[in-house]
Parts: C-alpha cells; sequence; structure tokens
C-alpha cells in the first residue's frame, strides 16, 4: 500500500512555504518604502534646519513673488520702476542665525515720488507715503508684512555704529561708503551698498549699478527728530539724509518684506 501521509504533507508545506517567501518579500518592500520615506522626512528636517540656521549676508539677491508668496527664477524678474507685481529681485539684509525669516528690500520703487507727508508735519506720522505703499502692495500675501524700511536698518547695514535716528541733537546724515559727511567718489557699480540705491536718477556716478532718471530715492518710515518737518530717505547720491516731508518729488516707495525661511527648502 502507497503512504499518502508524505505527498500530502509535502503539498501542504509548499503552499505555506511559498506564503511565507511572499510574506516577508512584502514585510521587506514595506520596510524599504518606510526607510525611504523616513530618510525623506529626516533630510527634510535637515534641510530646514540648515535653511534656518544659514545667515543671508547683507545685499544677497532674491527672486521671489509677493503675490503667490513663492521664489521664481533671475530670467523672470522684473526691475522696473512702477513694477509691484509678478517676479521680481530682491536684497536680504540684517539677517541672523537665530532668525526664523529673513527681510528683504525690493531693487526699484514701486511708486517714484510721493510726499511723506503733505501737512508739512512729520508728528502725525506717514501720510501720502502710507496710503501709496499700501496701493501699491494691496494684492501681496498679507503674511509678508509689506512696509518701508527703517533709517536705524540702513545705519545697522552699513555698520554705522554712530547713527541713531532717534537722537534729535545731531546733523547725522551720512554717505553709505564713509558712514560720514565724506563724499566716496566711486565709479559705476563701486560702492559696496549699490543694491540700496540702485535704480536712481544719476546714481552709477556715485557707485550703483544701473539708474533710472525718474527716481530721486525713496523714504524710510522714520521721522526726523531734529526737525518736525523732515524725514529720512535714502538719496541717488548714495547716502541718506532729510528733506521736507511735503516735497514729493524727494522720495518714493521701495518696500519691504518678511519671507519665512522655510521657503528656501
Amino acid at each position: 500500500m502507497r503512504n499518502n501521509k508524505g505527498f500530502a504533507i509535502s503539498g501542504m508545506i509548499y503552499p505555506i512555504l511559498i506564503l511565507a517567501i511572499f510574506l516577508i518579500v512584502e514585510l521587506l518592500v514595506t520596510l524599504q518604502s518606510r526607510k525611504m520615506i523616513l530618510d525623506k522626512n529626516k533630510n527634510d528636517l535637515v534641510t530646514e534646519i540648515n535653511n534656518s540656521e544659514r545667515v543671508y549676508s547683507n545685499g544677497a539677491e532674491i527672486y521671489f513673488n509677493p503675490e503667490t508668496n513663492k521664489l521664481c527664477k533671475a530670467s523672470e524678474a522684473k526691475s522696473t520702476t512702477g513694477t509691484k507685481t509678478g517676479c521680481m529681485k530682491w536684497h536680504i539684509f540684517n539677517d541672523e542665525a537665530a532668525n526664523n525669516s529673513v527681510t528683504a528690500i525690493l531693487d526699484h520703487n514701486t511708486t517714484a515720488s510721493v510726499a511723506w507727508n503733505s501737512t508739512g508735519e512729520n508728528a502725525t506720522g506717514m501720510k501720502e507715503v502710507k496710503t501709496a505703499l499700501e496701493n501699491d502692495t494691496k494684492t501681496w500675501n498679507k503674511n509678508l508684512k509689506p512696509r518701508l524700511i527703517e533709517a536705524n536698518e540702513i545705519a545697522r547695514i552699513t555698520g554705522n555704529i554712530g547713527f541713531d535716528a532717534s537722537n534729535p541733537d545731531k546733523d547725522n546724515w551720512f554717505y553709505f561708503d564713509t558712514n560720514a559727511q565724506t563724499n566716496p567718489n566711486l565709479g559705476q557699480g563701486a560702492s559696496r551698498y549699490k543694491w540700496l540705491f540702485n535704480n536712481t536718477k544719476g546714481c552709477t556716478s556715485w557707485g550703483c549699478d544701473v539708474a533710472d532718471a525718474n527716481v530721486n530715492g525713496y523714504w524710510t518710515g522714520t521721522a526726523s527728530r531734529s526737525n518736525t518737518i523732515y524725514a529720512w530717505r535714502v538719496r541717488f547720491s548714495g547716502d541718506m539724509g532729510y528733506p521736507k516731508v511735503n516735497d514729493a518729488t524727494e522720495g518714493g516707495v521701495r518696500p519691504v518684506i518678511t519671507i519665512s525661511k522655510s521657503i528656501f527648502s
């Protein structure tokens, strides 16, 4: 009599063995997939940490669309006075490793010229220039918090430790490259701070790269403390001074925005 038990047992073992192999393979595939996901998450986290700790130098260029709140390509950017939408060129300033965001200023004026306050007094704060800023940036992502640069921020950029816009007793206007009232006498493109006054009238004679005959400069958000009729502004000659607040020819709007560093991931 043939013993069929061995065949029966063998017939059971092979399917179980095949099933076990299948399960092991599936488990290995799952583990590999999870490892890939974990590796990606780890790399993303490392990138995010590196970006948050990275310090951007003053004047570092970025290309950014404030409406979409996204980076864009240099080839897409427009740097002409009056351009206020789409991809544009910006410059980061005063960054620190502890910052979770960067502050950047546009490389051109969105409004060529406007009065800081047509009443002739700075005590009530910005007027026409504030309205122009709001109009120029009304389609931008609100998280960017558009504003004007402050006079003390510019002094920090140039390293002018003796400047303090809150001091009412000092006639402390200054050229960027000397941090004094001494003309640096620079040729085109030679200023270390050309990015602060590019696209202004005749600025190539003072060290900038590219000029715009329709723009004398741009206002800061800082009123003068020495006299109630003045406010600080950046001028085509690579300096910061304080013209009368009701002089609409002296300054325009050059917005500053705050961008999360996570966008660079």
